[in-house]
């Protein structure tokens, strides 16, 4: 998009209102997205023209952009409204994901963990937790009730 225009010039060289279109095409989304943003109320509703076409302004862009690049970040759009209402409230938002994507970090490493191991360990799929699959596989040793423990006679386990 190099030397595009994100405004529609008038001869004059004027910046004019946008359409929805007009606006949704430089925050790389759709009109049906700018028309669910109003409808959760997360994007405010411009001005009509005579023609009942919105005309929107610069500072509905800059709101669809902040809206599309929180979205993106993780942010719920339930919250975005919280964290649009102030920037001193999107440290905090963010923070709050931040923090939630740290404990799926950890939860996706310990699975990987797991499945290395299980893997390692050619043990089967619902083995327990990771440091038991190597132990899972190796021949455990019974010992035969019917024999008392005292003669320490040990029994293999069949397979």
């Amino acid at each position: 998009m190099v030397g595009r225009h994100i405004a529609p010039r008038t001869q004059e060289g004027y910046d004019r209102p946008w359409s929805t279109r007009q606006l949704a095409e430089p925050a790389n989304t759709t009109v049906n997205t700018v028309r669910h943003y109003h409808r959760l109320g997360l994007l405010n509703e411009p001005e009509r023209r005579y023609n009942g076409y919105k005309q929107y302004e610069v500072q509905q862009l800059v709101s669809l952009l902040r809206i599309r690049r929180l979205a993106e970040l993780g942010v719920p759009l339930s919250q975005i409204s919280t964290a649009g209402a102030g920037a001193d409230r999107t440290p905090g938002v963010l923070r709050n994901l931040d923090a939630e994507l740290q404990r799926h970090i950890e939860r996706l490493k310990k699975a990987r963990t797991d499945i290395a191991a299980i893997l390692r360990a050619h043990a089967p799929a619902d083995a327990v937790a990771a440091g038991k699959a190597e132990r899972a596989t190796e021949a455990p040793s019974f010992t035969d009730p019917a024999v008392p423990a005292e003669t320490g006679v040990v029994r293999e386990p069949r397979n």
